[in-house]
């Protein structure tokens, strides 16, 4: 059951000075831990969700182009994804991810004609159903990913699973995870058709709609956007989430590194990818690229108005206690 509850989630988601020399030996301080890229904001009944595009520049009197950390939601309102294209379309270049079922050719070339973020089209029918139910609307389907400066950034389908095979034999669990999690969000497995007849029922209400919204806000607003942190992951799950986030990290790093051989120091360029890779993509431009952190911005992606939706006092109190009840269960070892 908790397999279920974990996938069912990831599906869901799814971011100066001078000093005189010491006679001490130097110890090697620990990577600051990157600011959280999603935060919650609520007044007396609105309820929003909040994403950080992270602006970072050379370290000390290095020269070099900007770069942004764009976090993104996969379902938002459609403000938010028109907002976002305008940020994009003022970028010099932006790296997107898009995993595809064809093994991707030079850099800048889509691996699919309708790249999508996460898993790419047709893969994204899941995705969309749950837009659909939450009165929201889709990523692939709301931003233009046809633009000259985009370029994709993101490892195949088969890349992924060659990284999964070269896994010592305890990583068997993670490549069925992974089959599985493709499975699902294609609809054909049993879990799809679950998850798929939920998202029916709840987008016939407008109450269990805005339930449903009030819901999803409050599990990413505890975990932050980063799904790492979901608690109660199986080894196999964790093992999984770690090649999904630092493989495709790693690779875009690598675009990073050709592109910034040749870009203008007036030039910048963007990471789009989901708030899930956001803390380990920053961490590796801080630690590899010798990036710091500038200034950021922030966009809404969605939001719940409490106040017209009939939910009462009450009722909002129970889907709230429902999202910390059971990430506080799945933390709990041994269930």
């Amino acid at each position: 059951m908790r397999l279920v509850v974990v996938h069912g989630f990831l599906l869901l988601a799814l971011l100066g000075g001078c000093a005189s020399p010491s006679t001490r030996p130097a110890v090697a301080q620990a990577p600051p831990i990157p600011e959280p890229y999603v935060r919650l904001r609520e007044t007396t009944n609105l309820v929003e969700l909040q994403i950080a595009a992270r602006r970072f520049v050379p370290r000390g009197l290095k020269e070099g182009p900007t770069i942004w950390l764009a976090g993104v939601s996969h379902v938002g309102d459609g403000d938010y994804y028109h907002r976002i294209q305008n940020f994009l379309d003022e970028q010099s270049l932006v790296l997107f991810e898009g995993i595809s079922e064809r093994n991707r050719g030079k850099l800048g070339t889509p691996p699919d004609p309708a790249p999508a973020s996460g898993i790419a089209s047709p893969r994204s029918s899941l995705q969309s159903e749950m837009a659909n139910s939450l009165g929201l609307v889709f990523q692939l389907e709301s931003v233009d990913y046809s633009r000259a400066h985009f370029r994709n950034s993101d490892l195949s389908v088969q890349e992924l699973r060659d990284v999964l095979a070269s896994l010592p034999s305890n990583g068997e669990g993670a490549s069925r995870g992974f089959e599985t999690l493709l499975s699902a969000m294609e609809g054909d497995s049993l879990l799809g058709t679950v998850v798929r007849f939920g998202l029916r029922f709840m987008g016939a209400s407008p109450k269990l709609r805005a339930m449903g919204r009030l819901a999803l806000l409050e599990m990413l607003g505890r975990l932050k956007g980063d799904i790492a942190s979901m608690p109660g992951m199986t080894p196999d799950l964790a093992q999984l989430l770690q090649v999904l986030i630092e493989k495709r990290d790693e690779r875009v790093v690598l675009d990073l590194r050709k592109e910034l051989d040749s870009a203008r120091t007036d030039d910048s360029i963007t990471v789009f990818y989901g708030t899930g890779h956001m803390p380990d993509m920053e961490k590796r431009l801080r630690q590899e690229l010798k990036y710091r952190p500038a200034n950021e911005v922030w966009f809404t992606a969605f939001s719940v108005d409490l106040g017209p939706t009939g939910l009462s006092p009450s009722e909002q109190a129970l889907v709230r206690n429902l999202v910390k009840n059971t990430l506080e269960e799945l933390s709990k070892p041994g269930e």
